[in-house]
């Protein structure tokens, strides 16, 4: 009885604590709102959710390099408010939910205080910071394909077809926000399926006592719910005139820039990496400590998370 009653109030103070986080998250960005001038990009982005909303059609009459949801991220909070805020609070909730998932993570993989400690960090990281209520695409794309993520390990720990379901929401969220993270799907696949095979030669290679049922059913609702939030809703766009907007226009305006001009148009990837870890030094130095006395003495336990810094 009072192993049952302290498991409870272990977990009330882990909920409180994770509440408090996000609810402080949430408070210090509405705060910050109007203290951050919109950016060229952000002003693109409210005029064409402003179009939207105005009802001219999207790729014909409207130019769009974005999937058919970030275009209603953008003008369904116009046509509800009229208000930019409504928009900045919208990519919040977006990028909080990574938060959400960093703490998640954090728990399961070593303990409920890391989880807080890691989402408290990452809420307060400049660089998320800022980004997290700009009306921009990267770090909601990125923020939800890592709840991808967490809801993927809750389902390889615990099974149930709802969380294979949500995964699958949840990446074809984060691709329709910006085709960036698209590591995501091989990785949420890979780890669905390891919850019912193993990769040991000791072993049978298929571990799932209830049978292959439950493999078929798991996998089609994963990769189901990602097609109808993904796939679906560009099927209903003008098809042809959706990928020379989003696909090939990027790749043509990248062929049309000479490769003498290229050093001042372009940074190279090695140099904004360096830039990142420079300007968030405290959350890369305890990343560091992390891999080298954390994961480095337990390769097993934190399998995943090196396959997705390698996918990253």
């Amino acid at each position: 009885m009072k192993a049952f009653t302290s498991r409870r109030i272990k977990n009330s103070i882990f909920i409180a604590a994770t509440l408090l986080t996000l609810a402080f998250s949430l408070w210090w960005r509405i705060y910050a709102l109007k203290r951050f001038d919109l950016g060229y990009d952000e002003g693109i982005h409210l005029i064409v959710g402003k179009l939207w909303a105005a009802g001219f059609t999207p790729y014909s009459e409207i130019f769009v390099s974005y999937p058919p949801l970030f275009l209603w991220s953008l003008g369904i909070p116009w046509a509800l408010f009229n208000r930019v805020e409504a928009l900045q609070l919208l990519m919040t909730v977006y990028s909080l939910l990574g938060v959400l998932a960093v703490i998640y993570l954090g728990a399961v993989y070593h303990s409920r205080l890391a989880g807080i400690a890691a989402g408290i960090l990452l809420s307060l990281t400049p660089t998320f910071f800022i980004r997290s209520f700009s009306i921009m695409t990267e770090t909601p794309s990125i923020a939800v394909a890592t709840a991808a993520v967490a809801l993927a390990e809750k389902y390889r720990r615990d099974g149930g077809w709802g969380w294979a379901a949500l995964t699958g929401v949840a990446a074809g969220i984060a691709l329709s926000l910006k085709i960036l993270p698209v590591y995501i799907v091989p990785l949420v696949g890979l780890m669905v399926l390891s919850r019912h095979f193993r990769l040991s030669t000791k072993r049978p290679f298929y571990k799932t006592p209830q049978g292959w049922r439950i493999v078929w059913r798991d996998i089609a609702l994963l990769a189901g719910s990602f097609l109808l939030v993904f796939a679906l809703p560009i099927a209903f766009t003008d098809i042809p005139a959706f990928f020379a907007q989003t696909t090939q226009l990027r790749i043509a305006s990248r062929e049309m820039v000479s490769a003498e001009a290229k050093p001042y148009v372009y940074r190279a990837n090695n140099e904004m990496i360096v830039d990142f870890f420079f300007a968030n030094a405290v959350v890369t130095a305890l990343a560091l400590y992390g891999a080298v006395f954390v994961v480095a003495r337990n390769l097993k336990r934190y399998a995943w998370l090196l396959v997705w810094l390698a996918l990253i």
